[in-house]
């Protein structure tokens, strides 16, 4: 009986062993093959991160340009305000100077009648 329980603690000690070095067989290659595809996502995710940035910039840099080009056109109608309200004053000081000079004329042409 002793020889039995040997030969069968002999074959369950070989079979523990045959399923754990398959066991590690098996976590090896689902590791390296994990490996591979993390290499392999982490290549596409950069060229996407490279190809997203490209496109980034290109429409910012658009978006900058038609900023750049409404402050140039308020900037030159500020300066086309700013030169109509010089030409009105002026426009102004001169009806003024109309106004205080038929106040003279009349005031003569009233002193002459009297």
């Amino acid at each position: 009986m002793d020889v039995k329980l040997s030969i069968g603690l002999a074959v369950t000690l070989v079979m523990q062993i045959s399923a754990a070095v398959w066991y590690v067989a098996q976590t090896d290659a689902t590791i390296k093959s994990l490996e591979s595809k993390v290499s392999e996502l982490s290549s596409t995710m950069a060229i996407e991160d490279s190809v997203n940035l490209k496109r980034d910039v290109v429409s910012n840099s658009g978006k900058i340009s038609n900023i750049d080009s409404d402050v140039d056109s308020l900037s030159n109608h500020l300066a086309r305000g700013i030169g109509d309200s010089n030409d009105v004053l002026r426009r102004m000081s001169i009806l003024e100077t109309q106004i205080v000079f038929m106040q003279k004329q009349m005031d003569m042409v009233i002193e002459r009648g009297k």
